[in-house]
């Protein structure tokens, strides 16, 4: 945890530096727009997230459910103001990390409760599948005009692969967890 609060600190110095214009000339690739050292405290932000949710559920829930409606309204400013300010994303991993550990952990909170729908739900079992097809499918969109239609194909792909692929990798991955293999 003290790795991941130091990488968060670091890459906060590296977006000062490079807000600033502190740096020497031959370090300009250190500090350009896309530049993983501008980007640590995003991964650190969730992978934060991650340890504090399996080592301590229970005092996040409470929290959540202490101050549920101020941490939805800061985590939602934290997404917005960073866009209008040009400020980078920092801020917006930070609020999208608060968001998505209070969607699992206060699931009943109003803001929340339409990811419970069965179709969103069925389309966050489909997001694997949606994440890696809609690239290619975008790519290979003859209609370039219509991309919006290559949305449908997105989610066919998506279902095909989740179907034909995933699902039985799954059966093979239980099989192999019952024996201790994996």
């Amino acid at each position: 945890m003290v790795f991941l609060v130091g990488m968060i600190l670091f890459s906060i110095g590296c977006k000062l530096i490079a807000l600033l214009g502190s740096y020497d000339r031959h370090l300009f690739f250190l500090f350009q727009e896309d530049s993983t050292l501008l980007f640590l405290d995003c991964l650190a932000y969730g992978s934060l997230g991650a340890i504090l949710m399996d080592s301590r559920p229970e005092v996040l829930k409470k929290f959540f459910e202490r101050y549920s409606l101020p941490v939805f309204l800061l985590s939602c400013l934290c997404l917005v103001i960073p866009e209008i300010a040009g400020l980078g994303i920092g801020m917006q991993s930070f609020g999208f990390s608060f968001l998505l550990l209070q969607s699992v952990l206060v699931p009943e909170f109003k803001p929340f409760k339409f990811l419970n729908h069965r179709w969103i739900v069925r389309i966050g079992v489909l997001s694997y599948s949606l994440y890696i097809w809609q690239q290619l499918v975008y790519v290979l969109w003859p209609f370039p005009k219509f991309w919006f239609l290559s949305f449908p194909a997105i989610l066919v792909a998506g279902w095909l692969s989740y179907t034909f692929l995933e699902k039985p990798f799954f059966a093979l991955r239980s099989k192999f967890r019952a024996t201790g293999n994996v």
